[in-house]
């Protein structure tokens, strides 16, 4: 609890303030404040439904309070969630049954729901705050869209905008980051969530509470050093307020401020030529126009960059550093790649940036025997041999179609993957080469080359699978046993 004294008080929540009390000095700014902030900057109306996420701790208590003195006058319809990250043993679970406790004394409809966020957090390889934040809003979501709830509010106050503010700083984070905290974002399709308290501090808050006498439960992780955010909280942020700027929560408020407008005119800019740039653009793959993306300034090609990783990859917190990596690709050779993350690359092609998620798909190992004969189906390819007379031999400029004179070839030939230091003697060359500076002379992507096979008589290779073929057995004036071999699927086309 918050003080000693109420530690060991019987739980009764304070009785509803009346409205003489609500219009003297002690309450009305505060409320004017929260008013003004739902009226003007999140439009949230009159009879609107409203769920709030109530944590347990003094902020989320103070939002759950003003919106019980508030329901009447504005007739929202209440209700609050709560999600048990199961991350303080005990403690988390005190936690919901407390806030369960109050929300049964107002007569508010309650929702609760927890998951195991280290296990989620180690499976996706995130750290345990994103992990906890996207295991509780996807569960907020859900209750929106069930019971079609119009806004989620939550307790975020000018302190946490600060915080945030020096996170993303810290962080690298570009101009969108440095918004800080959205007052309002939209959750679903019909829902938003909106922050009723962001224009006051963690101070006035707890002042609030005190002068309501509330109580609320402490959460001790809040004061361990071991994350970013509360060394921010607790060390920096009192440094500077101390020796610095006295002010500084507020400076940081009108700062964020100033520059959402910039990054607002940047967005808009971006929004109005946002398909611009792409070749394709579809859910786990785009192209994008290397080109087009140069065109524009820096900062529109890192928004149309994250814009991008959000819209079709659902990755929202793309550091500045990762957008500003992958425009850069747009002077960068062919085939430089920039892992974005475990599931996630960027890759520079001919004329255009790839970004798309990452399959692991093990290469099939191909080492076989064939007969030339007939129709042969391996590795992806569909390859058809068959004998011809010289008269019928017609030369095309298709790599897919080519004719072997088989006077010395073997009966039996070998079809594998080609491996790094395989050589052969192009037809119309007089030197090797190496199968390797063939392929990046194609400019085939990596994934091309891990499908290329190629056919050989045991030793010498013979043809690089509808790329090029060997001197060894090219056809002659006088060549009288041709083989015809034509591919009919090729996986690299």
């Amino acid at each position: 609890m918050n003080t000693k004294n109420k530690k060991h008080k019987k739980f009764k929540y304070p009785e509803l303030l009346t409205s003489l009390e609500r219009k003297s000095k002690k309450y009305f700014d505060f409320f004017s404040k929260v008013k003004r902030t739902l009226e003007v900057e999140l439009y949230v109306e009159k009879k609107s439904k409203i769920i709030l996420a109530v944590s347990g701790g003094v902020d989320s208590i103070t939002l759950l309070d003003i919106f019980i003195n508030l329901k009447a006058e504005m007739n929202f319809e209440l209700a609050v969630i709560h999600f048990n990250h199961k991350l303080r043993e005990k403690e988390s679970d005190r936690d919901q049954r407390f806030v369960e406790k109050v929300c049964k004394a107002n007569e508010i409809k309650f929702f609760k729901s927890s998951a195991n966020v280290e296990k989620y957090a180690s499976d996706k390889s995130m750290s345990i705050e994103e992990a906890a934040r996207v295991k509780r809003y996807q569960y907020f979501e859900k209750v929106c869209i069930k019971y079609k709830y119009e806004y989620l509010a939550t307790a975020h106050t000018k302190n946490d905008l600060a915080e945030t503010f020096l996170l993303n700083l810290f962080r690298g984070s570009g101009l969108h980051g440095l918004t800080s905290i959205p007052t309002r974002r939209r959750l679903t399709k019909n829902s938003f969530v909106v922050r009723p308290l962001i224009n006051l501090t963690k101070d006035e808050l707890i002042e609030y509470a005190n002068a309501r006498d509330l109580q609320w439960v402490e959460d001790k992780t809040n004061d361990e050093l071991i994350y970013t955010r509360n060394k921010i909280r607790n060390l920096l942020i009192p440094e500077i307020e101390e020796n610095y700027n006295p002010n500084f929560v507020n400076t940081i408020e009108r700062t964020a401020s100033i520059i959402k407008s910039a990054n607002q005119f940047v967005s808009d800019y971006t929004e109005a030529n946002f398909k611009k740039i792409f070749i394709t653009a579809i859910q786990g793959k785009v192209e994008i126009n290397s080109q087009f993306l140069d065109s524009y300034a820096e900062i529109i090609q890192n928004e149309m960059v994250r814009k991008t990783l959000s819209r079709y990859f659902s990755f929202h917190h793309a550091p500045y550093e990762i957008t500003e990596r992958i425009a850069e690709l747009t002077s960068k050779n062919v085939n430089t790649k920039v892992e974005i993350s475990n599931n996630l690359i960027a890759l520079k092609e001919r004329g255009k940036i790839l970004i798309q998620k990452v399959v692991e798909e093990k290469v099939e190992t191909i080492n076989q025997i064939i007969e030339p004969k007939g129709l042969v189906k391996i590795g992806g390819y569909e390859i058809k041999f068959s004998l011809v007379e010289r008269k019928d031999v017609n030369f095309v400029k298709d790599n897919n179609v080519e004719y072997f004179d088989t006077e010395f070839m073997p009966n039996k030939l070998l079809i594998r993957n080609w491996i790094n230091g395989d050589k052969l003697t192009p037809f119309g060359f007089d030197g090797t080469i190496k199968v390797s500076d063939l392929l990046n002379n194609k400019k085939l992507s990596n994934s091309s080359k891990e499908s290329l096979l190629v056919l050989t008589d045991k030793i010498d290779i013979i043809w690089v699978l509808g790329i090029r073929m060997s001197n060894k057995y090219a056809v002659k004036k006088d060549s009288k046993q041709i083989l015809k071999a034509e591919i009919l699927k090729n996986p690299i086309n």
